[in-house]
């Protein structure tokens, strides 16, 4: 019970999220067939890659924003807890007969962990509609999959492995490197042959999944979006702590960026050093075990996961607008290792009995924190800026653009509009590569409505021209609107 009051606030503060719609809206506007990226026309939809849009493109069977956020967090719960469970019950599986004790074991272990990454800051974004889940998830499925090739040696299960590590990629690049971990494990273990068979099929499904996204979107546009503009920020934090501390934005190329990238590796170890021991223990037991387990085979796949996506994970929280979630890759999978491999010499040392309490126990004593917040949520979404916006067009009104992800639209009318965060990040980079001006707003829109920060207000007056703020009525109390003082032509 501990755990579903801990989920339902959390799902609570969801609705009120300002960052709620960045994984959403690209999945609903998937599911009703809008083109990802177009940068030269518009609407512009997202910068981030489709493989997360796939992912949440089943939360367009909601109807309402207020359901589909619901529907993407319960979908954001069962996508980290279902490998996760897989792959805890492979452990107890090995030192039980009994599968029902390997099921409740696993289970309880799994909301243990979860209960860890929600509070860890690098973590908590397994609950956040953002791509980095849906990333997350397809890189575990993968590791899953592989598991099952390693047991079953049907080529069906490797291909099916080697898709869902692309789709991880197409969700979020930092993972680019982790999709060669079985690679390196094959390698390791001394198979050369299945190692490159692994390669192979693995450029294969990346050429399947391009072909297949670019076909849809443009292969000038996906590149724009996913790679050009994103390079043009050649911009890194040269500071001295590793999450915080005055920024010193300099300008440099990635190649110029290694000693900035190299003391992020530093500053990380100070920070993390408990990860990179236990993760270097964990590496060198499971490899030089002499009688190879599937136990151990996943511990050794953890810890290469582990290792290729630190690097680029730190490149993303040095790059320009990186922030603490870039490191959720490399840290799940390392506190994922460090609480398996406590997990698993508790688990050989305590009996059956006595080790299946304390693991529930610990669950429901980590989940206090969380159930502490979740007594701070508010009762209902009803004041939630998008179950406001959702409400303000069902009553007729049609002189507010929510471009601040326009859930609120595609939900009411079907329509689809530009999300502002697209020439607002773009707009900082490449300016003259996109457009934006109003006629990207909806019919007989006279606002411009944002967070309550009020993103995109400033950066975008350069498509806009000047923009004013005004008072907000009451019924859109969580939004910020801006209006433009002198029409500009597009």
């Amino acid at each position: 019970m501990l755990t579903f009051y801990a989920l339902w606030g959390k799902g609570i503060f969801l609705h009120y999220d300002e960052w709620v719609g960045r994984g959403l809206y690209p999945g609903i506007a998937m599911a009703h067939g809008a083109d990802l990226y177009e940068p030269s026309m518009g609407p512009h939809v997202t910068l981030y890659g489709c493989g997360s849009a796939l992912f949440y493109s089943i939360a367009a069977l909601a109807s309402s924003p207020s359901g589909a956020i619901w529907f993407g967090f319960i979908l954001n719960v069962f996508a980290f807890l279902g490998p996760l469970i897989y792959l805890l019950n492979r452990l107890f599986s090995s030192f039980s007969s009994s599968k029902c004790y390997s099921i409740y074991v696993a289970t309880g272990a799994s909301f243990l962990i979860l209960a860890v990454l929600a509070i860890e800051p690098t973590t908590e974004g397994i609950l956040r509609l953002h791509a980095d889940l849906p990333a997350f998830f397809f890189l575990m499925t993968g590791l899953c999959l592989f598991d099952i090739h390693l047991r079953k040696k049907r080529g069906y299960w490797l291909s099916l492995t080697c898709l869902f590590l692309t789709l991880s990629f197409w969700a979020k690049i930092p993972t680019l490197p982790a999709t060669f971990f079985p690679c390196f494990f094959l390698l390791l273990r001394g198979r050369i042959r299945e190692a490159i068979h692994f390669i192979l099929l693995l450029g294969a499904a990346f050429a399947f999944t391009t072909f297949c996204f670019t076909l849809a979107y443009g292969w000038d546009d996906t590149v724009f979006i996913l790679y050009e503009h994103v390079k043009a920020a050649s911009l890194w934090d040269d500071r001295n702590d590793l999450f915080s501390g005055p920024n010193s934005w300099t300008r440099r190329t990635y190649f110029e960026a290694i000693p900035i990238l190299f003391r992020f590796h530093v500053m990380y170890l100070a920070e993390y050093w408990f990860v990179i021991l236990s993760t270097f223990t964990v590496f060198i037991i499971t490899l030089r075990s002499s009688k190879e387990s599937h136990w151990d085979n996943i511990l050794l796949n953890l810890c290469l996961i582990y290792a290729l996506t630190l690097s680029s994970c730190l490149a993303a929280i040095a790059h320009f607008g990186g922030a603490e979630n870039s490191l959720l890759f490399a840290n799940a999978t390392g506190f994922l290792i460090v609480l398996m491999g406590t997990i698993t010499i508790a688990s050989k040392s305590l009996p059956y009995g006595i080790f299946l309490l304390l693991t529930w126990s610990l669950a429901s004593l980590l989940m206090l924190p969380l159930v502490r917040q979740a007594k701070s949520a508010p009762d209902n979404v009803r004041d939630s800026p998008h179950y406001q916006a959702f409400n303000y067009l069902r009553s007729g009104k049609t002189d507010v653009y929510f471009g601040w992800y326009p859930l609120s639209h595609i939900f009411h009318s079907g329509e689809i509009f530009s999300n502002i965060e697209v020439p607002t990040w773009a707009g900082m980079t490449r300016p003259n590569d996109i457009d934006y001006s109003e006629k990207h707003f909806p019919p007989n829109a006279k606002f411009l409505a944002t967070g309550s920060t009020g993103y995109g207000s400033y950066v975008l007056q350069r498509y806009l021209g000047p923009l004013k703020e005004v008072s907000a009525p009451p019924e859109l109390s969580n939004w910020r609107l801006y209006e433009a003082v002198e029409k500009k032509e597009p």
